[in-house]
């Protein structure tokens, strides 16, 4: 159920913002989309299994206009960046200033990262022409293990991702994915379609 100091926020919010973050919205969708379907065509033995965002994109190019779909994606990603900080520091859906509010807001800042890492990679693929091959990434690793406290890094760089995986499953579980949608406007059917993809999608992060 919506805060009515959302919905205040909402009247007042200029459409460039709202632009700014349904476009964002649909660009990142897009991506977690084509991941998904090519993992099902892997699943099937259609495709070469793994797909990351890097690799996707990758694909994407070799695609007619898949270079203008991969700037519309950067693009649209790194309006959605903006949008996140804005929502981490103004607070439109008033999460407040309790300790879990501000926890909230610093993992909402802290979400830019990982959609930056999409911006990098669709770069990359656009102007270089290929993504990061796996090589590369044990390669980096390697390198981060011969540092002085290389592993501890290594280390701990897994229980972030691992605590990340789990917050996912306690969002959509405290019902946390409905408040920035207006639930109370569709009918059961509806919110209950919701909800279900919610679970889905959520856990699959």
């Amino acid at each position: 159920m919506t805060r009515p100091h959302s919905r205040t926020f909402r009247q007042r919010i200029t459409p460039a913002a709202h632009v700014l973050a349904r476009v964002g919205c649909v660009s990142i969708g897009t991506l977690y989309v084509l991941i998904g379907v090519w993992a099902m065509l892997a699943l099937l033995g259609v495709a070469n299994p793994a797909a990351d965002e890097q690799r996707i994109l990758h694909r994407i190019l070799q695609f007619p206009l898949g270079g203008a779909l991969i700037g519309a994606v950067a693009l649209g990603t790194s309006g959605y960046i903006v949008w996140l900080i804005f929502e981490a520091v103004v607070d439109p859906y008033g999460l407040g200033k309790t300790p879990k509010g501000v926890a909230e807001r610093i993992g909402i800042a802290m979400s830019t990262i990982a959609y930056g890492v999409i911006v990098v990679a669709a770069s990359k693929v656009l102007f270089a022409g290929q993504a990061s091959s796996e090589r590369e990434k044990q390669r980096f690793v390697a390198t981060v293990l011969n540092w002085p406290a290389g592993p501890w890094l290594i280390g701990a760089g897994g229980v972030v991702i691992a605590v990340a995986g789990l917050y996912q499953l306690k969002y959509v579980y405290d019902g946390d994915h409905q408040r920035r949608l207006l639930m109370d406007q569709h009918g059961k059917v509806a919110r209950t379609l919701v909800n279900i993809l919610g679970w889905a999608g959520y856990s699959a992060r």
